[in-house]
């Protein structure tokens, strides 16, 4: 009889690929449907900042948008972010950055004992901006800001967990059935 733990060990492939396949999803699936879907545009207004940090370096800014008198909220933009940090005690709290197209490059100093670091897209984009939103006509609620991730980003993250599904499946095939 073939014990749990080896039977465990050789679905593991399987069950790494299916568990990244539906992460990717929930993070890259709606935008990646808002991107493809996306037909019409309207003027959002930032209204406040996300709890959570996006890349554990800035809070995303919350548009809000209305589409037929109901009000709707999307977070963006988001960037493809670049972080240097440098903690020192003797430091000051400096937060430095700059935008190159989808990239934005943060350069901070900061003390190790009391760090506080600002948010650059509250400079950016300060309550009160106006920004475009993109969304999808028959479901409002899909929508982005400005840009959303790379279709090539969405595409390989994709691809790279069905290929691991697939060598599971394969290196299971091999093992069970070719015995």
């Amino acid at each position: 009889m073939i014990s749990f733990l080896k039977v465990f060990v050789n679905f593991l492939p399987v069950i790494i690929g299916g568990i990244s396949f539906l992460v990717i999803y929930l993070i890259y699936g709606r935008r990646y449907i808002a991107k493809i879907k996306s037909d019409t545009q309207t003027e959002g207004t930032v209204i406040g900042y996300s709890i959570l940090q996006y890349n554990n370096a800035v809070n995303l800014p919350k548009v809000e948008y209305t589409v037929q008198g109901k009000k709707y909220h999307t977070y963006g933009p988001r960037y493809f972010i670049l972080t240097k940090t440098r903690k020192l005690p003797w430091n000051n709290n400096e937060t430095n950055y700059l935008v190159k197209g989808k990239k934005l490059y943060i350069n901070r100093n900061m003390n190790s004992v009391v760090g506080v670091s600002i948010n650059p897209l509250s400079n950016l984009y300060p309550m009160g901006t106006k920004l475009p939103v993109h969304y999808w006509s028959k479901k409002p609620k899909r929508a982005y800001v400005l840009f959303p991730e790379s279709l090539k980003t969405v595409y390989f993250a994709f691809g790279s967990s069905l290929l691991i599904i697939f060598y599971g499946i394969y290196h299971l095939y091999k093992i069970y059935y070719l015995m």
